[in-house]
């Protein structure tokens, strides 16, 4: 009896070891795609390797002069204004005269001279006025490159450091327009009203830009990762995060887990080697073709 009862054994454990066996090679006869018949459709490979993901992140902000450009001309003597030449957004040459003042001590008129090229930004006085010693007159901006002042939370603001990328971004009558600069400067103190982070960058101005005006801000950060596949490889199957894998001269889903996330791809932290070929743009197409077999029942016993 104990003879007859260990062969039972052996023999329930065969068949259930062999039912597994074709199990497995029925569902891998479900996903395998054939590479031709979803290259016609427009899908097409990479290699997976190491790379580098993008993440952008994006601010309020607000143009400002940028001060290493910008002068206030001031009154050098207590006066008159007998005379100015200049009104707001009025350019203005380096050396140009642009008020005169009649001088309290000397009953002798001096002029007011501009050290930079530029605009007129205020104007302060008016003729017939009287001005003391250092008041203001006009400002004078330097438009060619300015500041733009953003705010972010200092969960946000994290990472972001002086001589970072960054892109001005602003609505205009034919779409988007973005200019290239770079962070000057990061304040390690809030904003008194809104208790945001204040940022500045420089950017070379087309023309576009004045003081006061709204933009966005676009900061973009990278870091390296060893094994990334753009955003469009991965998708979710059955509840399982994959990417298809060529493999001779099929594709066949295989289960990755992903890691951080950048603008365009995807860090891979298990799944996938480097070297793997795998299935990039258009994937989609290859999705389709499996969720279209298990629909239609492709494969099954009837």
């Amino acid at each position: 009896m104990r003879v007859k009862t260990v062969f039972l054994l052996l023999f329930a454990l065969s068949c259930t070891g062999g039912s597994g066996t074709a199990e497995e090679e029925h569902k891998e006869g479900e996903t395998a795609v054939p590479v031709q018949k979803v290259m016609e459709a427009g899908a097409e490979v990479g290699i997976v390797g190491p790379g580098f993901l993008k993440v952008s992140r994006k601010f309020p902000g607000e143009v400002v002069e940028d001060k290493r450009r910008a002068a206030t001309l001031r009154a050098r003597f207590p006066g008159v204004v007998k005379a100015t030449y200049k009104l707001p957004g009025d350019p203005v040459r380096r050396g140009e005269v642009v008020a005169r003042i009649e001088s309290d001590q000397s009953m002798t008129e001096y002029p007011v001279v501009s050290p930079i090229n530029g605009y007129v930004g205020k104007q302060y006085v008016s003729p017939g006025e009287a001005v003391e010693k250092g008041e203001p007159l006009y400002d004078v901006l330097d438009l060619s490159w300015v500041w733009v002042r953003a705010l972010a939370y200092p969960h946000t603001v994290e990472g972001i450091r002086r001589g970072m990328e960054a892109y001005v971004v602003r609505e205009t009558s034919e779409g988007r327009l973005a200019l290239k600069g770079k962070v000057l400067s990061v304040s390690p103190e809030a904003d008194e009203e809104t208790r945001l982070l204040p940022f500045i960058i420089s950017v070379k101005n087309d023309g576009s830009l004045r003081p006061g005006m709204f933009v966005d801000v676009s900061v973009a950060d990278s870091f390296e990762v060893p094994l990334a596949v753009p955003k469009e490889a991965v998708h979710t199957l059955e509840g399982d995060t994959v990417v298809f894998r060529k493999e001779g001269d099929v594709a066949v889903p295989v289960k990755v887990s992903i890691g951080r996330a950048g603008d365009n791809a995807y860090e891979v932290l298990s799944g996938l080697k480097a070297g793997d070929t795998v299935f990039v743009r258009n994937s989609f197409v290859i999705k389709a073709e499996i969720e279209k077999k298990e629909w239609e029942g492709e494969g099954h016993e009837h």
